[in-house]
């Protein structure tokens, strides 16, 4: 097995908290992510289940950043700290095309922002879905 199958099961980390926090598009999203990256990665091949995990991936980045948003709309000081998140995730996605090693490092650093963005969402004052 390719070590980015065994990565892609860590996306379940932000996905079991964000549910347990009552966040559940979150959760619905991230676990659609895990499913679709880690049967990708289980027999690499570029067909349907390749796009089912780019579109998740999109759409993943897109809902966490829009939480982000919300986030730094209600404390300012979170915004130095959600561009640097933001820039890592971009960097270590673009370096993935180069070599592998760089989307296991796009894994990690994504898990990291979505937990980083899940536990923001739960100490914060707004109500989410």
């Amino acid at each position: 097995m390719h070590i980015l199958f065994y990565s892609s099961w860590f996306f379940i980390i932000p996905c079991i908290y964000a549910f347990i926090n009552k966040l559940y598009i979150i959760s619905a999203i991230s676990f659609c992510n895990t499913i679709c990256s880690t049967v990708l990665w289980y027999n690499y091949n570029k067909s349907r289940i390749h796009n089912f995990d780019v579109f998740f991936a999109k759409l993943s980045f897109i809902i966490y950043f829009i939480y982000s948003c919300i986030l730094i709309y209600e404390n300012h000081y979170l915004l130095f700290h959600g561009m640097i998140c933001c820039f890592f995730v971009i960097h270590y996605y673009l370096l993935s095309f180069i070599s592998l090693v760089y989307r296991l490092d796009f894994h990690i650093v994504s898990i990291l922002s979505n937990l980083f963005v899940v536990y923001l969402c739960t100490k914060s004052n707004l109500i989410y879905f």
